[in-house]
């Protein structure tokens, strides 16, 4: 009984132990991700974290790719030129149901170059089996299958690399038993090509391999061809077409964590299958897509992005769980939240890099490009970092401060203050969004402050001489306006209501002073501006108009005591 116990246990602890998925999508036959199961500069063993075990290897420390921190969103990625790793031959991964999620960046080489494959091609045989994903000599990617009576299968794409990280999904069904497949290609969450009822042969032997795209060994080759030139953060298979659902919820997991914005129109969604960020309630905010999450647990992900930043070259908006906006991504940043399932994601109108006053708030100038916020689950507050001298979205010069407006009407919002970091960036801390919030940045905001001060000018026995306050006494009020503050206020009006300790019919109508106040001896006085009140009239309005920055102004009026 004992052993029966113990041997349950180890089950169930293999169980929890491997119960990740990406995008919560349950099957994944092979994961390699470079946050994780890789150590050393030159890295011999990817561990796969599917719970297989299957690990790509590679004992040449000259075919060795380098681990590189920092390079994708915050997170590692590995280095490829004439490298590759190796994981040995699974039937799973080398059927005709097929699903290959990899994650890249092209930065060079000639002629075919492959991300992995599955390959098999012996020499001197005009015989072929597996699968390939290439870029082409031409430049475009495209997706080959073996066939063994055959010369290789192709599926060609019009589609070149883009310079950035790329998602590349290849999905391959069966068609008509072991004799042909349907296959289809998709980029960026989108299928850029597909062909059916195509003849194929599964490669029954050799390895699957990262980093080139031949497994045969040649005198000429003795190391395989087709090499990769560039990066590949994460590589994922799955022994079956995933349905477009499941598709787009690992592509989801994907585009977030490497900050890679799906071609619209596209939903994201957690690890539950849930809609993350929706393409129709965000229409027009479609680009620059990015997103700070904690989706782990259960099948979930192990999705743990504490900063992230979009990788177009023109998104400027980063956001961080801490005030730190540019180391990697460890877990010693504070998490999101305390509740898996929870997301800030964030997009934009690709509005202008300029200034309008037009839907700012009033004194201030808006930028043109608007951002909107899509919040699950229960994140905490968010620090936000903006580059305002990127130079893909260099922003128009502005003086002073600048500040963040955030909420469903930003001309009504409230600007608050950013930290200048130097360098062009700013950054705020610990705001809380709400879901939809639209957020952008203000400048010239007025920063304005009202003071009250009396004085009593006369009364019916000491006239002007030594005033007292007495029944039938003037008093004077000085009200102070300072705008302290970069930008012009405009339309300044300021009421005060007087009680009925006051005779409100001796109410003599205010008067401006462009100087500070002085109540026993104002000067330089003019009337009362066209919305302004008159005499006796209560309550009394001072009409300011436009009150300059970095500024004071005074507003005389005078009423009797009863």
């Amino acid at each position: 009984m004992k052993q029966i116990k113990f041997f349950f246990f180890l089950i169930v602890s293999n169980m929890l132990l491997y119960s990740a998925n990406p995008g919560g999508v349950s099957g994944v036959q092979l994961w390699l991700r470079a946050d994780k199961g890789v150590s050393g500069s030159l890295v011999s063993q990817w561990s796969d974290q599917s719970g297989n075990g299957w690990d790509a290897k590679q004992s040449d420390s000259t075919y060795q790719p380098s681990l590189e921190t920092n390079k994708a969103n915050f997170n590692p990625a590995l280095y490829f030129t004439d490298h590759y790793l190796d994981v040995p031959y699974h039937q799973e991964l080398n059927g005709e149901n097929l699903s290959v999620f990899t994650v890249v960046l092209s930065d060079g080489g000639r002629g075919y170059r492959s991300p992995w494959t599955t390959r098999d091609d012996p020499p001197g045989r005009r015989t072929t089996a597996g699968h390939i994903l290439y870029l082409e000599d031409r430049g475009a990617y495209s997706y080959w299958n073996g066939v063994l009576t055959e010369s290789w299968k192709q599926l060609d794409t019009s589609t070149a690399p883009s310079g950035n990280y790329e998602i590349l999904t290849t999905k391959s069904a069966t068609h008509t038993a072991n004799s042909s497949i349907d296959k289809a290609i998709y980029y960026q969450g989108s299928q850029i090509g597909t062909a059916t009822n195509v003849h194929f042969s599964p490669n029954s032997s050799k390895p699957f391999r990262v980093g080139k795209g031949a497994t045969e060994d040649t005198s000429k080759y003795p190391h395989g061809r087709y090499p990769w030139h560039g990066y590949i953060t994460e590589t994922i298979v799955y022994d079956k077409a995933l349905n477009d659902t499941d598709r787009n919820r690992v592509e989801s997991y994907l585009a977030l964590k490497y900050g890679i914005t799906l071609t619209q129109s596209q939903d994201y969604r957690g690890c539950d299958g849930s809609v993350i960020w929706s393409a129709s309630s965000n229409s027009g905010y479609g680009n620059d897509i990015a997103g700070v999450s904690l989706d782990t647990g259960g099948s979930c992900s192990e999705f743990d992005q504490r900063v992230s930043k979009s990788i177009n070259s023109d998104a400027i908006i980063t956001m961080a769980t801490n005030s730190d906006f540019s180391s990697a991504n460890p877990s010693s940043r504070p998490p999101l939240s305390a509740s898996s399932g929870s997301f800030i994601i964030w997009s934009n109108d690709d509005g202008d890099a300029t200034w309008d006053s037009n839907g700012a708030p009033r004194g201030g100038k808006i930028l043109d490009r608007k951002w909107k916020v899509q919040k699950s689950g229960s994140p905490n507050n968010i620090n936000i970092q903006v580059d305002v001298d990127d130079s893909d979205f260099d922003i128009d010069s502005f003086n002073g401060p600048l500040y963040l407006v955030h909420g469903s009407d930003l001309s009504k919002a409230i600007p608050l203050k950013m930290q200048n970091d130097g360098s062009g960036k700013w950054h705020i801390e610990n705001i809380n969004f709400a879901d939809g919030d639209l957020f952008s940045f203000v400048v010239e905001v007025p920063e304005m402050n009202i003071t009250k001060s009396s004085c009593v000018v006369d009364d019916p026995v000491n006239n002007t001489t030594n005033p007292k306050r007495i029944p039938g006494s003037t008093i004077r009020y000085a009200i102070e306006v300072t705008n302290s503050g970069y930008g012009n206020a405009d339309n300044v009006i300021v009421t005060d209501k007087l009680n009925d300790y006051f005779d409100s019919s001796t109410i003599k109508a205010p008067r401006i002073a462009q100087d500070k106040c002085d109540c026993t001896n104002p000067t330089n006085t003019a009337s009362n501006g066209s919305n302004g009140s008159g005499d006796g009239e209560n309550p009394v309005k001072i009409d300011f108009a436009t009150v300059s920055a970095n500024s004071v102004e005074c507003g005389y009026f005078e009423v009797e005591l009863k």
